[in-house]
């Protein structure tokens, strides 16, 4: 093998294994966001479930409802 096929082989082999690098930061960089946009989803998710429960009937602090308390006042 002549010294410039060497080189030219160095060469590319450095480069592939750049692009597989990079690859492989991106593919972590896009796992976390889209482990961090789930986060987000999940939250919104639960904060939109406890505000519609406020106006909701049921006592926690008993286990009995509105209506169960009305009846026996």
């Amino acid at each position: 093998m002549i010294i410039g096929d060497l080189k030219s082989s160095l060469e590319a082999h450095e480069q592939r294994k750049k692009k597989k690098k990079q690859e492989g930061l991106e593919e972590a960089l896009q796992t976390k966001m889209t482990i961090k946009e789930d986060k987000v989803m999940y939250a919104q998710y639960n904060l939109r479930r406890r505000r519609g429960r406020r106006g909701h009937s049921y006592d926690r602090s008993s286990g009995n409802n509105n209506e169960e308390k009305r009846q026996t006042n």
